[in-house]
């Protein structure tokens, strides 16, 4: 199946058919936490009935997920757009990360205003192609920026005291 052409442009949409064509069923994760020690892993977005409403992008399904250690939380946006932006806004008021992995390939016709700034990162992540590089989301708040179209791979790494140390495959301190 992973080497068939596809015939729906979705990624979703491909799934769901393939999983039509076994008789199989997707399974709808509501909201979940996993811990392990200091470590925590919180599904915070898609909610169920979301999935379930046809009226909303696969983009805006997407799951985002906070990741805690050490008092520090990196926050994965996945590739959604103004929908689930403004709806986990809503619902995390207070939401706060140290990093953000850019949502929808740091896309800026689909980010709504202010939400980079609300959550706060000071180190952003945007995964995108190089022919979308120059129109991707710049920071006006002097947080620390990386393109994978220019860094490459990425790692952050945080320590038991929470000092956050990144570095660039291709950018090398």
């Amino acid at each position: 199946a992973f080497c068939a052409k596809a015939d729906t442009w979705s990624t979703a949409g491909y799934l769901a058919d393939c999983l039509r064509a076994e008789n199989q069923q997707l399974k709808l994760l509501d909201e979940f936490v996993l811990t392990s020690g200091r470590a925590k892993i919180i599904s915070l977005w898609p909610e169920s009935k979301v999935c379930r409403d046809e009226s909303v992008s696969d983009n805006d399904k997407s799951q985002v997920i906070l990741i805690e250690f050490a008092e520090r939380k990196i926050l994965l946006c996945s590739d959604i757009e103004r929908f689930a932006q403004e709806k986990i806004l809503q619902k995390y008021p207070e939401i706060k990360a140290d990093v953000v992995v850019m949502p929808h390939h740091g896309s800026t016709s689909n980010l709504i205003d202010g939400f980079v700034e609300k959550i706060g990162g000071g180190i952003l992540i945007t995964s995108c192609s190089r022919t979308r590089y120059e129109a991707a989301y710049q920071s006006p708040t002097g947080a620390t920026v990386f393109y994978t179209p220019v860094d490459g791979a990425v790692t952050v790494k945080i320590t038991t005291d929470g000092t956050i140390t990144t570095a660039s495959f291709v950018r090398q301190p």
